[in-house]
C-alpha cells in the first residue's frame, strides 16, 4: 500500500486523532457559546420591559377601555394591577378620580366608566393608566377619550422574537367596538429607504405583509438583514388606504459584523493558543517523534520506503485530521453564533481564521518534528516540546511585554505595537491573533488599530510568515532524517 495513504488510514483511525476531533468540537462549542452569549447576555432583561396597548369606544353614557399589558417579547404580564386617573380639565382644579383592575392571563384589563358623579363624562378628558405588579410601579402612559368617539381600534408595538431574539416581531393588538370587528387591515413595512405616511398614497418603498381582521393579538415576525441602527416602518391601513397605526423602530437587532468577529477573536485569542498547538505537539510525538527517537522506524525503513516518504507521510498524515477537525470546528462555532447574532462569518474571514489554526497546528507538528530528529530519547523529547509549547503559546505575549517594559518602550506607541505584532508573528500561536487584528482592526491588547500596515500587519506578511511556519520546519526535519546514518 502506498506509505502516505497507509500513514493516513492508520492515524485518521487512531485514538489520538478520533481524541483531538471531539475536543476540537466540544472546544469549537465552547467558543461559539461564550461568543453567542456576549451578545445576549449584553442586552437588557426583556421580560422585564413592559408596554401597555390601550384604546376605548364610548357613547353618550359610558367610555369602555381596554388595555393589554405585555413584555418586550410580547408575552403578557399576568395578575397586574392597572390604575386609572381620570382628570377633569374644564376647571382650572382638575378632580382626580382612580380606578383600578387586575390582567387576566391575557394580560387584559377591562374597565367601563360610567357617569362620574356630579360632572358629564365629557368633562373628564385625561386618563393616566398606572402599571403595577408585585416590584411596585413599573409603567405609566397617558390617554384621553371624548365622548360619544372612538379611538383607533388598533395598536401595535415592535417587540423582540423570544425564540430568534436578533429579530423583531410586530404585537398587534386589536382593541375595537365589537361593531368594527369584521374590518380588516393590512400590514406594511417600509424600511431605510422608504416611508409609512398617514395615507398610502403618500407612502413609498413599502411591502405588504398581511391581513387582519377580528379581534387580534398576534406577534408576526419580521425578518431584515439589517443592523440596530436600521429603522423601518410598520404601519396598519384599512381598506380605504388611511393609516390605522404607525410605528417607526429597528425591526433587527443585529450588532455589526465587525463586533461579532472581533468578540470571536477576542476568545479565540485567550483559548485556542491553548490547546491546538498541545494537539500538534502530541500528534507529533506519538506518531513520528517517540517511533523515531525509540528506533521503531527502522524496522519500516527496511521495506521499499524512502526516509522522505515516511516522514512526509507521517507529517501530512497529522496535519490533515487537525486540519479537517478545525474546519468543523470553526463551522459549529460559526453556526452557534449565527443562530445568536443572525451574521454568519464571511468566506473571506473564515479564511483567515482557518488559515490562523492551520499554521499553530502546523507549526508546532514542524517544531516536534525537529527536536525529534536531534534528541535521542522520548523523555527529552516530550520534555522540550511541551516546553516550547508554554513558551510559544501561553508565555509568549507576556514575554513580548516583559521585553518591552525592560527596553523602555512607551505602552500604545508606535515602536510598541511594530515590536508585539512582530513578536506575534514569530509564534506560531500568535496568527490567530494577527488574523484578528487583520479582519477586525481591533486586538484585546493593543486595542483598537487604524493603519495597520505601519505596523507590518498586511494580507502578504500574514500569508508568507504562515508558509514559513507551515512548511520550514518540517522542511529542515526532512532534511535531517533523510541523511540520518
Amino acid at each position: 500500500m502506498n506509505p502516505y495513504l497507509n500513514d493516513l488510514l492508520r492515524i485518521m483511525r487512531g485514538r489520538a486523532a478520533i481524541t483531538s476531533l471531539i475536543i476540537i468540537i466540544l472546544f469549537s462549542l465552547l467558543v461559539g457559546y461564550a461568543t453567542a452569549f456576549h451578545f445576549v447576555a449584553s442586552r437588557t432583561n426583556l421580560a422585564n420591559t413592559f408596554y401597555m396597548v390601550t384604546n376605548y369606544y364610548s357613547n353618550s353614557t359610558e367610555v369602555h377601555y381596554i388595555t393589554r399589558a405585555f413584555n418586550r417579547y410580547g408575552q403578557p404580564l399576568k395578575e397586574a394591577i392597572v390604575l386609572y386617573e381620570l382628570k377633569e380639565t374644564a376647571t382650572l382644579n382638575p378632580i382626580v378620580e382612580t380606578f383600578n383592575t387586575t390582567t387576566n392571563l391575557g394580560g387584559f384589563a377591562n374597565m367601563t366608566f360610567t357617569k362620574i358623579p356630579p360632572e358629564d363624562i365629557i368633562d373628564y378628558t385625561t386618563v393616566t393608566l398606572l402599571l403595577e405588579n408585585s416590584h411596585g410601579r413599573i409603567l405609566e402612559m397617558y390617554s384621553s377619550f371624548t365622548s360619544n368617539q372612538n379611538q383607533l381600534a388598533y395598536g401595535m408595538q415592535v417587540v423582540m422574537n423570544p425564540r430568534r431574539p436578533i429579530h423583531a416581531m410586530v404585537h398587534i393588538v386589536y382593541l375595537g367596538p365589537p361593531s368594527d370587528y369584521g374590518e380588516k387591515v393590512g400590514l406594511y413595512i417600509a424600511g431605510n429607504s422608504g416611508l409609512l405616511a398617514q395615507s398610502l398614497a403618500f407612502s413609498y418603498n413599502y411591502t405588504f405583509i398581511t391581513e387582519l381582521s377580528n379581534f387580534t393579538v398576534e406577534n408576526i415576525p419580521i425578518y431584515v438583514n439589517a443592523n440596530n441602527s436600521a429603522n423601518f416602518y410598520i404601519g396598519l391601513y384599512n381598506s380605504s388606504g388611511d393609516a390605522v397605526s404607525l410605528v417607526s423602530s429597528p425591526l433587527s437587532f443585529i450588532p455589526p459584523q465587525k463586533s461579532v468577529l472581533t468578540t470571536f477573536y477576542s476568545f479565540a485569542y485567550i483559548l485556542m493558543p491553548g490547546f491546538i498547538p498541545l494537539l500538534a505537539v502530541s500528534a507529533g510525538c506519538f506518531y513520528f517523534g517517540r517511533e523515531r527517537v525509540e528506533g521503531v522506524l527502522e524496522s519500516i525503513l527496511v521495506r521499499p520506503v524512502s526516509r522522505s516518504d515516511v516522514i512526509t507521510s507521517r507529517f501530512v498524515a497529522s496535519v490533515l485530521p487537525l486540519s479537517i477537525a478545525s474546519a468543523i470546528g470553526l463551522v459549529v462555532i460559526d453556526l452557534l453564533v449565527g443562530s445568536f447574532t443572525g451574521l454568519y462569518i464571511s468566506g473571506f474571514s473564515f479564511l483567515y481564521a482557518y488559515w490562523s489554526i492551520l499554521v499553530m497546528s502546523a507549526g508546532f507538528l514542524g517544531i516536534t518534528y525537529l527536536l525529534s530528529c536531534w534528541l535521542l530519547s522520548s523523555g527529552p523529547l516530550i520534555g522540550i516540546s511541551i516546553a516550547v509549547y508554554v513558551l510559544l503559546s501561553l508565555l509568549w505575549p507576556l514575554l513580548s511585554l516583559a521585553i518591552q517594559s525592560a527596553i523602555g518602550l512607551h505602552i500604545g506607541g508606535k515602536t510598541f505595537i511594530q515590536f508585539f505584532v512582530t513578536m506575534l508573528y514569530l509564534s506560531p500561536s500568535g496568527y490567530i491573533s494577527l488574523g484578528g487584528i487583520l479582519q477586525t482592526g481591533n486586538s484585546p491588547i493593543l486595542g483598537s488599530l487604524k493603519h495597520l500596515s505601519t505596523y507590518g500587519l498586511t494580507g502578504t506578511a500574514f500569508l508568507i510568515g504562515g508558509l514559513a511556519w507551515s512548511v520550514l520546519l518540517f522542511l529542515i526535519s526532512l532534511i535531517r532524517f533523510s541523511r540520518y546514518d
